[in-house]
């Protein structure tokens, strides 16, 4: 969506979508989580020639995506930072 709508866009729509009855405020978190890092490397250029497989394949790797709702989010927002250093200092 954010490659093609663009990120603002995407983004009410991800939220929308995500605001739903019958899931915990965890569970929640997590979702609006994935979507902003979705978000986040679908719309950043260097990734323009990547499939989405290719680019959830390397959020995945990088741990970038939360996979419980118990999940440390330090961890996750710790390795963002991280990963968004090392594709600055790529110049990516």
């Amino acid at each position: 969506m954010a490659r093609n709508l663009g990120k603002q866009v995407a983004e009410e729509i991800s939220n929308a979508h995500e605001a739903r009855d019958g899931q915990s405020n965890e569970e929640l978190n997590m979702d609006l989580w994935n979507n902003k890092i979705g978000r986040e490397l679908g719309s950043d250029p260097a990734n323009a020639g990547k499939s989405i497989d290719e680019i959830m394949q390397e959020a995945i790797k990088n741990g970038l995506l939360q996979t419980s709702p118990e999940e440390d989010t330090q961890k996750l927002i710790d390795n963002y930072i991280k990963y968004r250093k090392i594709k600055k200092l790529k110049g990516k």
